[in-house]
């Protein structure tokens, strides 16, 4: 059940975003700050829940490969719009479909990743890509951890 997931992920990531080599569920990796977590599958949420948490893993994992971080606020706002946009269309991928409808809580506005759904695979890498960009152009420090 989570193996075909953890598969469309890494399909639907490769070659754009970085993908962990495993998947492990929090709370069983022996390192604490490990970004290759996901959620626990809760009763009430269900695979859109793991499918999230996989995307997550892979969109922390691009975010510490450049450990840099906007100062601005309207910066912070900007990359949080666009990693929103790319969560919830490498969620959709994986899960092979939009958020359930009985999948309930705050969302950001995910309109332009649901459309370009809808686009042909070479069309959404191309749009993920363009996303990516924009997330690099925003002004940022590095951490100096990486250096």
């Amino acid at each position: 059940m989570l193996v075909p997931l953890a598969q469309r992920i890494t399909e639907s990531s490769d070659g754009i975003l970085p993908v962990p080599k495993e998947f492990i569920q929090e709370g069983l990796s022996a390192d604490p700050g490990a970004l290759n977590t996901f959620s626990w599958i809760a009763p009430d949420a269900g695979l859109w829940h793991v499918a999230e948490g996989f995307a997550s893993a892979v969109l922390n994992n691009q975010a510490a490969e450049t450990r840099c971080w906007p100062v601005e606020e309207e910066d912070w706002e900007q990359r949080r719009v666009l990693n929103t946009q790319l969560s919830y269309w490498l969620t959709a991928r994986a899960y092979q479909g939009g958020r359930p409808a009985d999948y309930h809580g705050n969302f950001g506005d995910t309109a332009e990743a649901a459309a370009v759904l809808e686009l042909d695979v070479a069309s959404q890498r191309e749009w993920v890509a363009d996303v990516l960009r924009r997330i690099e152009e925003i002004p940022c420090v590095t951490d100096g951890s990486g250096e």
